[in-house]
C-alpha cells in the first residue's frame, strides 16, 4: 500500500511544489488548506505522516497539532514554519511534533526528516503489534490454564506453592490467596508429609527427584479434610533463579468408583451368567470355547473347564457324528462375523457328552472392539418342551379342522380319535356317548394303533354299557372331570381288568366330552405301558372334549335349525297370502310357493328379479310404490295400511310390512298380496245392491224433479199449438229446450249414481264438489224437507280415487244424516288439508248414535232402523270403500246433540312419483307411546 501523507498549508504554491516533489518521491500526497479541512482529512483515511503549517487561515496550526496527536498517537507530524519562535519550534515539539523545519524549507533535508519519521512510526507499530500479540499470548495461556479440569500448581524447590489454578481452588476447597506461599503438605494428608519433606530435603542437597516426568496415584485432602484419590504428573524446570516444580492433579475418585463397578459388574455378570436359564457360550473367531455358563455345561453334559478353549462345533454339534468340515458354518458364527448382525436360528439340535441330541433354537450376536470383530457370544434354548407343545397344538388344529369340514359326528369320530392318539402317543381311543335313554355309556367308535392287536378289548368295550359312576367311563362321566390312572391293571375300579392285563393295556387317561355341565360322552385313551400323569397334556385333552362337545352342540343346534327353517318354508307356503321380501334395490330375494304361483309366467324362480318384472308394474307405478312404503307414518308400521293393485288383470289387496333384520344382515321390505278379484266383484254387486237400495228412498224426489218439467213441456206444446205469431212460438220452443234439458240432467245424474263402479279407473276427485254433488243427489229423496245446508271448505283439495265409491261413502252417510234428522236440522260438511292428509267431517244435529251400539255401526247387516227399512250394509260398505283407498273413517256422536263423521284420505300430493327413482328406505324405529309418556 501507497504511503500516504497529508501537507497542511494556507500557501498553494508550498502546497503544490511540496505535494509534486513527495509524489515524484512515490507517496500518496493530500493536501488540505486549512486547519479544519486537515481535520476533516485525517478522519476520513488513515496517514503515515503530516506536514503541518502553523500558521493557518482559520486554525493555529498547534491547536491542529494537539487534534491530530488524539485522533491518532502514532502519526509523525512535521512542523513547517516561518517564523523560527521558540513557541513554533521547541512549543510544537513538546506537544507531540516529530520534527520542525523553517521556510524556506531545504528539500533534502525535508525528505530526510520525513523518511526518519515514517521509519519511527513504522518500528512503534510493530512494537505494538508485538506487545499486543504477547499480551494475547498470555491470555490464552492464562485462560488454557484457568480453564483446564485439572488442578495445576507450581511450586519452588522448598515445596512452597507460588500459583495454582482456579481448578485446584475448586478441587482443594482454598482461595488462591490462602495458598500462596504455603507448603504442598496443604493439600496431603499428614501420614504422608514426613515422606514429602524427605523428599524435599534430598533434592535440596543436589539428589535427583525421583518421579519426575511420570504420573502417579496418591491421595489428597480438602481444606474441609476430606480425602480423595488423585493422579499426579510432576515435572520441573530450572532457571538463573533456581529449580522449579509444577505439577498436574486430576481428581480420579469417578473413576475409581468406576473401576470399582466394572469389578462388581463383572462379578454380577458372571454370576447372571451362571444364573441364566439360557445356555450361554462365547466363542474367538476359530469357534473356540472363551467361556461356557453353567447353564450350558449342564445342558450339554459337560464341564466349562473341558469346553473352554476348545473347538465346540464338533463336540456338541449334531453334524459332528457325519464329520466336521472347515466349510461348514456352525453356530452360524462367520456369518455373525462378517456381517456383524445378529442371526438367529429356530431349529437345530445340540450333541450331548453322551451322544444324545435335543432340539435348540440358538441366537449367535458377534463381538466387536473398534473397527473388528473378536468373536461372538452364542444363547441357546432346549425347545424339546416347545416341540412336544406344538405338535399336540398341531394335534389340536387338526381337530379343529376335522370338525369343520365333517358334517356330522358319525364322519369325524374315526379321524378324531386317531389324531387324539397321536398326542399320547396312544395305542387306543374309544368314544363313549349317552345313549337315546341318556342312562348309560356305550361304546360310538374306536381307533387302534396298526401295530398293536386289542380287537378283543374293543369287542368287549362295544359289548358294554356304564351307568354314571361305574368303571373309568362312569366315574369320569360323574365328576365332569377328567381322570388318568397310571396302571390299571391295579386300580380296582377297572372291570376290564382281566381282558386288559391278557392284552398288555396298561395307563389310561379319560376326559369328558360336555359343554358347560352338560355331559355328551366320554373320551377314553389307553397306552400299553405305564405312564406318570401330566398336567400339560390332560389340559389340551380336555379341550379337546370341549371342542367336540361344542361340536355336538352345533349339530344338534343345526338339525334343530334345520327343522324350523323346514316348518317355516312349509308355513310360509300354506299361507294363503303370496309373499316377496326386497333389498334396497327391490330386487326380490324370498317368493313363497303362492308368490310362484300367481306372478311367474313361465314357472321360474322369481328371487333375483326385480319388483317391477315379478308385478308387470310400470316405472312409475313401480316409484309410488316406493314412495307409499318410505312415507308410511311410524304410527302405521306396526299396522301397515292395506291397498290394491292390478297384475295381469287380477285385483290384489296388498300390504307392505317391515323385516327387522340383524345388525349385519341386508335391509328388506316385505309384501303381501292377496288376490281379491272375486272378492271385489262381490262386493261392487253389494255396492251397486246398495246403491239401488238407496236409489229407491230417492225415486218420489226424482218423480217430482221430472213431472214438473214435463207437465211444463205439455202446457207450453198446446200453446204453440194455438198461437200463431212466429216470436212467441219460438219463446215457447225455448221454454220447451230449457225444461227438457233439466229432466235430461235430473236422469243423467240417476244412472250415473246407479252404474256399477266396477270397471271405474281411479281419477283425480276433488273432495268439496264431491260432497256437494252428493248433496243434489241427496236432495231428490223425500226426507230432505227443511234440512239446512253449512259448507266449512278449505282450499280446494283432491285425492286419487273411484270417483262413484267416494260418491256413495257421501251419499251414504248424508242419507243417514238427513234420515236421522226427519228432514229438519243443520247438515255440515266441511273440508281441511293436514300436510299430506285430507280431512272430511259431515255432522248433523239429529238424536245422536247410542253408546251401546256406536262400535258395531260399521260391522256388515247391523242397522238401528226398524225391519224392512234398511239393509245394515250402508256404514261397512262406507268404512270397505275408505280403507280401501289408503283412509280412515270416525265416528264421534252425543245423544240428543248430534253425530259427526271424520273423513282422513292421503292427499293427491302424496301420490305424486319424484322424478329421480329411490330405493327403499329404512324405516324409522317404531316407539311405544305409552312408555313415552
Amino acid at each position: 500500500m501507497d504511503t500516504a501523507i497529508l501537507i497542511v498549508d494556507d500557501d498553494p504554491d508550498i502546497r503544490e511544489s511540496l505535494g509534486d516533489m513527495l509524489r515524484h518521491e512515490g507517496y500518496l500526497v493530500e493536501s488540505a488548506g486549512s486547519g479544519e479541512d486537515a481535520l476533516q482529512r485525517v478522519q476520513q483515511m488513515r496517514f503515515d505522516a503530516a506536514i503541518l503549517d502553523i500558521h493557518l487561515p482559520d486554525l493555529h496550526g498547534l491547536s491542529v497539532l494537539k487534534v491530530l496527536t488524539e485522533l491518532d498517537a502514532s502519526l509523525p507530524v512535521i512542523i513547517l514554519t516561518g517564523d523560527a519562535t521558540a513557541d513554533n519550534t521547541i512549543g510544537a515539539l513538546s506537544k507531540g511534533a516529530f520534527a520542525y523545519l523553517t521556510k524556506p524549507y531545504n528539500s533534502l533535508e525535508l525528505k530526510a526528516v520525513l523518511r526518519r519519521a515514517l521509519s519511527v512510526k513504522g518500528l512503534a507499530v510493530r512494537t505494538a503489534h508485538v506487545e499486543q500479540a504477547l499480551h494475547a499470548s498470555e491470555e490464552r495461556f492464562r485462560a488454557l490454564v484457568e480453564s483446564a479440569t485439572d488442578a495445576i500448581v507450581l511450586a519452588d524447590r522448598e515445596g512452597r506453592i507460588m500459583w495454582w489454578n482456579g481448578a485446584a481452588e475448586r478441587m482443594f476447597g482454598y482461595r488462591r490467596q490462602e495458598t500462596l506461599g504455603a507448603p504442598l503438605t496443604l493439600m496431603m494428608p499428614e501420614r504422608f508429609h514426613a515422606d514429602h519433606q524427605s523428599g524435599i530435603t534430598r533434592l535440596a542437597q543436589g539428589g535427583s527427584p525421583a518421579h519426575i516426568g511420570t504420573t502417579m496415584e496418591m491421595v489428597g485432602m480438602t481444606k474441609a479434610g476430606d480425602e480423595f484419590p488423585i493422579e499426579l504428573s510432576l515435572a520441573s524446570w530450572r532457571t538463573h533463579e533456581g529449580v522449579f516444580f509444577s505439577g498436574i492433579i486430576r481428581n480420579i475418585r469417578r473413576r475409581k468408583q468406576a473401576e470399582e463397578a466394572v469389578v462388581r459388574l463383572s462379578h454380577q455378570n458372571a454370576l447372571i451368567l451362571d444364573s441364566a436359564g439360557e445356555g450361554i457360550f462365547g466363542l474367538d473367531l476359530e469357534g473356540c470355547a472363551t467361556f461356557v455358563n453353567a447353564t450350558a455345561a449342564r445342558m450339554l453334559g459337560w464341564s466349562a473347564a473341558e469346553l473352554i478353549g476348545k473347538t465346540l462345533a464338533p463336540l456338541i454339534s449334531a453334524d459332528a457324528e457325519e464329520g466336521y468340515t472347515r466349510t461348514q458354518d456352525p453356530f452360524s458364527l462367520r456369518s455373525a462375523l462378517r456381517d456383524g448382525a445378529v442371526h438367529r436360528r429356530e431349529n437345530d439340535t445340540f450333541r450331548r457328552k453322551d451322544g444324545s441330541r435335543f432340539p435348540v433354537q440358538y441366537v449367535t450376536s458377534p463381538i466387536r472392539e473398534p473397527n473388528r470383530p473378536v468373536g461372538a457370544v452364542v444363547v441357546f434354548q432346549d425347545i424339546t418342551t416347545r416341540k412336544q407343545l406344538e405338535s399336540l397344538q398341531q394335534a389340536q388344529l387338526s381337530i379343529s379342522h376335522i370338525l369343520a369340514a365333517v358334517g356330522s359326528l358319525e364322519e369325524a369320530v374315526p379321524q378324531v380319535l386317531r389324531v387324539t392318539s397321536e398326542m399320547g402317543p396312544w395305542d387306543l381311543a374309544i368314544f363313549w356317548r349317552r345313549d337315546t335313554s341318556g342312562d348309560r355309556l356305550t361304546c360310538h367308535g374306536a381307533w387302534q394303533r396298526p401295530s398293536t392287536r386289542w380287537d378283543e378289548f374293543i369287542t368287549l368295550c362295544r359289548n358294554s354299557a356304564f351307568p354314571p359312576g361305574m368303571d373309568f367311563p362312569g366315574l369320569t362321566w360323574n365328576a365332569k372331570l377328567p381322570l388318568w390312572i397310571p396302571d390299571v391293571l391295579i386300580d380296582s375300579r377297572f372291570t376290564r381288568t382281566p381282558t386288559a392285563s391278557r392284552l398288555g393295556v396298561r395307563s389310561a387317561c379319560l376326559v369328558p366330552i360336555r359343554t358347560g355341565t352338560n355331559i355328551h360322552g366320554v373320551l377314553e385313551l389307553f397306552a400299553g405301558v405305564p405312564r406318570a400323569s401330566d398336567h400339560q397334556l390332560i389340559q389340551i385333552l380336555t379341550d379337546t372334549g370341549m371342542k367336540i362337545g361344542q361340536f355336538i352342540d352345533r349339530a344338534q343346534a343345526g338339525s334343530a335349525l334345520r327343522a324350523t327353517h323346514q316348518m317355516t318354508q312349509n308355513l310360509l307356503a300354506s299361507l294363503p297370502g303370496a309373499i316377496l321380501l326386497c333389498g334396497r334395490d327391490l330386487q326380490v330375494q324370498y317368493a313363497n310357493t303362492l308368490a310362484h304361483r300367481y306372478f311367474s309366467r313361465t314357472g321360474e324362480s322369481l328371487v333375483g328379479r326385480s319388483l317391477a318384472e315379478c308385478l308387470a308394474l310400470t316405472s312409475a307405478d313401480t316409484q309410488h310404490l316406493v314412495q307409499e312404503w318410505a312415507r308410511l307414518p311410524i304410527e302405521l308400521l306396526r299396522e301397515p295400511p292395506e291397498r290394491e293393485c292390478e297384475v295381469a288383470q287380477r285385483l290384489y289387496r296388498y300390504r307392505f310390512f317391515p323385516v327387522a333384520p340383524s345388525a349385519s344382515a341386508p335391509y328388506q321390505v316385505g309384501m303381501v298380496l292377496w288376490d281379491i278379484t272375486d272378492d271385489k266383484h262381490l262386493q261392487d254387486q253389494l255396492i251397486q245392491s246398495e246403491k239401488l237400495t238407496g236409489l229407491g228412498t230417492m225415486v218420489s224426489g226424482m218423480a217430482h224433479e221430472i213431472n214438473n218439467p214435463a207437465q211444463a213441456i205439455l202446457s207450453m206444446a198446446e200453446l204453440i199449438q194455438e198461437e200463431e205469431d212466429p216470436g212467441t212460438i219460438k219463446e215457447f220452443a225455448a221454454d220447451i229446450v230449457g225444461y227438457a234439458r233439466h229432466v235430461s240432467h235430473v236422469v243423467r245424474d240417476f244412472a250415473g249414481y246407479a252404474r256399477s263402479t266396477g270397471t271405474e279407473s281411479a281419477t283425480e276427485v276433488d273432495v268439496a264438489e264431491r260432497l256437494l254433488e252428493a248433496v243434489k243427489m241427496a236432495r231428490r229423496g223425500r226426507h230432505f224437507d227443511y234440512v239446512d245446508i253449512v259448507t266449512q271448505f278449505d282450499a280446494p283439495a283432491f285425492l286419487r280415487a273411484h270417483k262413484g265409491e267416494i260418491d256413495q261413502v257421501f251419499i251414504n252417510l248424508i242419507n243417514n244424516a238427513v234420515q236421522a234428522m226427519n228432514g229438519t236440522g243443520r247438515l255440515t260438511l266441511g273440508t281441511a288439508q293436514d300436510g299430506t292428509w285430507i280431512d272430511v267431517t259431515i255432522a248433523d244435529t239429529g238424536p245422536g248414535i247410542p253408546a251401546a251400539v256406536r262400535e258395531k255401526i260399521f260391522d256388515p247387516f247391523f242397522t238401528t232402523k226398524p225391519p224392512g227399512k234398511g239393509t245394515g250394509l250402508g256404514l261397512s260398505i262406507v268404512h270397505k270403500i275408505v280403507t280401501r283407498h289408503g283412509g280412515t273413517v270416525a265416528v264421534d256422536s252425543l245423544e240428543g246433540k248430534g253425530t259427526t263423521f271424520r273423513l282422513r284420505f292421503p292427499s293427491l300430493s302424496a301420490h305424486a312419483p319424484s322424478a329421480q327413482p329411490q330405493s327403499v328406505p329404512p324405516p324409522e324405529p317404531l316407539h311405544d307411546a305409552h312408555a313415552e309418556q
